[in-house]
């Protein structure tokens, strides 16, 4: 017979009864691959004048119990591949950097049921509740790898400043890469703390924004009037196509350049007006992007 899907099975059922059983290779039956004409019983035929001349490409068939491993195997890998992929986006979850599609592709899972997932959800996590205080949006964004690569630059320069301040000995050119180190190890730290920002927007009366930003239990209070703002929703970054979501205020003396509050970086446009629809549905409302 040829081999099949459920070849073993008819072989552990034929085997006891027949004298000999052999396997034909599919591949290699090259007579009924070339044959224009297919059906069960011009197949059976070509592989019994393959048999009677003793041209059949027998295949390997391997014990019951080899067989049985084998699936086995196969059964627990995939456990195994289902349990690292749960594991994976709790992590996430826990990490605060949610399940978008781009970082677990960037990881290397792109499994159906993963991807199903990572289309249900947001690259960056937000709650609207209703307060005494009025309506409160609490947007969150933790860029960790934007975190991890500037605390390692900061720590970099600030140990360079260090070293250039302890071998200055009236030596000018060290004396000039002291400042230029400690710049560099401040715009570090300015990402670093940049990178972990967590804003909440409370929205106390038909006038007045409160925008409060935190970091680690350092926080700073804005009150904004809604007349400054000019749009909330999808932008990009200045001279720049990276995408994100602010808040753009408005310049009376110039027009021409307003400014903006960065809440998320990253996103797409898709999931941020899916964003302002589910905020707008629950009564914060703010003028919104074009």
């Amino acid at each position: 017979m040829e081999a099949t899907m459920f070849t073993g099975w008819i072989y552990d059922h034929l085997k006891p009864q027949a004298a000999a059983l052999k396997v034909a290779h599919p591949l290699m039956l090259r007579a009924i691959a070339a044959e224009k004409k297919k059906n069960d019983h011009i197949d059976a035929d070509k592989i019994c004048d393959c048999l009677r001349c003793d041209f059949l490409p027998e295949c390997y068939m391997a014990s019951t119990a080899i067989r049985e491993r084998r699936r086995i195997l196969r059964y627990r890998n995939l456990l195994v591949r289902q349990v690292e992929e749960f594991l994976l986006v709790t992590g996430l979850r826990i990490l605060g950097l949610g399940c978008n599609r781009r970082l677990i592709d960037s990881i290397g899972s792109s499994d159906s049921e993963l991807n199903l997932l990572a289309d249900d959800t947001h690259s960056f996590k937000y709650d609207i509740r209703k307060t005494r205080d009025g309506v409160r949006l609490g947007i969150c964004c933790y860029r960790w790898k934007v975190f991890w690569i500037s605390l390692l630059w900061t720590m970099t320069w600030a140990l360079a400043a260090a070293k250039a301040l302890s071998a200055w000995d009236k030596n000018y050119f060290i004396f000039l890469c002291i400042p230029f180190c400690a710049l560099l190890a401040g715009l570090g730290a300015f990402n670093v703390v940049n990178s972990l920002l967590s804003h909440t927007l409370t929205l106390s009366s038909p006038s007045e924004l409160r925008v409060r930003s935190s970091f680690f239990g350092l926080s700073k209070t804005r009150s904004i009037t809604l007349s400054d703002i000019s749009s909330f929703g999808f932008g990009h970054f200045s001279h720049s196509l990276t995408p994100m979501l602010r808040l753009e205020l408005r310049n009376p003396r110039d027009p021409r350049r307003s400014k903006w509050i960065e809440f998320a970086r990253g996103t797409t446009e898709r999931e941020v007006d899916a964003f302002l629809q589910d905020v707008e549905a629950q009564g914060f409302r703010l003028p919104r992007s074009c």
